[in-house]
């Protein structure tokens, strides 16, 4: 019986039988707040709606109980805004029992059968299109999930927020995802745009690899800016002496940019590379871009910079973070 007491040692007790129903609730689940009447009818009516709509949208295309699963979740996440199993099913205005609804969403996350495709596709293409941008400002980033798993993923800035589009879960503790994951990934997202949209990708020295660089600078309508390393190698031209960054940097307080350079000992580019002072830190944060001048390249600097953006959604495949770091200093106006 889920949250029957407050530790696993604490007997069931038969005084439980005479309790209210909403007594019984928080006996069983201390931790959440007992759905009030008014707001399980206003939950009911949400479900309902949602219901209705995913049928449209999959209806013939994958199972009514996992429609009915779907609108569970969605429910329960807008209403209980948390990502805890147990918070959603009790906003979710179902009409199962509460344990039946954990046991519901527990069955539906580990079911091999739930594709990507079939399942989550469906409405990111929705979402797409509805937003009408005109240049869709991506970023890709790498977060430690679950138990020995990382998520790969590349989302849409949206209003402060990034919008989960495609994602790759796998085993490992840490270190970097790997080019070719990463090009998957691209690949992926790439189809999902509209031919020919001005797209802007942001990512850490994770992201800074040539094959990926090289990617992005064949895309003939895609900006860039990554963060690198300061031993990264570069060198003016094909005679050019190479130096380190770190070498070539401004003097600490200043901030430049230096055009034209080809980059890493397997001499990708030209690219530019962009010197940021970091006040906070007291050091120069390096990116590799393709923006021509420090005007244009104000593309936000919580995605490329060391300030870790709040994680609010874990344990999911469905990620929104709230950037924290204040943007003036890039310039492809994120905010």
């Amino acid at each position: 019986m889920i949250g029957l007491t407050r530790n696993d040692t604490t007997p069931f007790v038969p005084f439980f039988f005479n309790l209210s129903q909403k007594e019984k609730f928080i006996v069983l689940c201390p931790q959440i707040e007992p759905v009030e009447e008014d707001s399980m009818s206003d939950a009911r009516r949400i479900n309902r709606a949602i219901t209705g709509y995913l049928k449209q949208v999959l209806g013939g295309r994958i199972r009514d109980s996992h429609i009915h699963a779907l609108a569970l979740m969605m429910t329960g996440l807008i209403l209980s805004k948390s990502s805890h199993f147990e918070k959603i099913a009790a906003k979710s205005g179902a009409t199962a029992k509460y344990p039946s609804r954990v046991k519901q969403i527990h069955r539906f996350i580990k079911n091999k059968h739930i594709a990507y495709e079939s399942h989550f596709l469906p409405f990111i293409e929705i979402v797409i299109a509805s937003l009408g941008l005109t240049e869709y400002r991506l970023s890709i980033d790498t977060s430690k999930v679950g138990r020995n798993c990382l998520m790969l993923t590349i989302g849409l800035v949206y209003k402060k927020r990034v919008i989960p589009l495609v994602w790759m879960v796998y085993k490992g503790q840490k270190g970097h995802s790997s080019a070719e994951k990463q090009l998957a990934l691209l690949e992926q997202v790439r189809k999902l745009l509209p031919e020919g949209a001005a797209v802007i990708i942001t990512g850490d020295a994770e992201f800074d690899g040539t094959e990926v660089v090289n990617w992005i600078m064949a895309q003939p309508t895609w900006e860039y800016a990554c963060r690198t390393a300061k031993n990264t190698q570069v060198r003016s031209g094909k005679e050019g002496e190479w130096q380190t960054l770190e070498d070539i940097a401004p003097p600490p307080g200043e901030s430049q940019q230096i055009n034209d350079l080809y980059f890493t000992r397997k001499e990708v580019g030209p690219v530019n590379i962009a010197f940021i002072w970091n006040e906070k830190e007291q050091e120069h944060i390096y990116l590799v871009t393709s923006a021509q001048t420090f005007k244009k390249l104000n593309v936000g600097i919580a995605a490329v910079s060391k300030l870790k953006p709040s994680l609010l959604m874990r344990n999911q495949e469905a990620l929104v973070w709230i950037n924290q770091v204040s943007v003036t200093q890039l310039g492809w106006n994120v905010l």
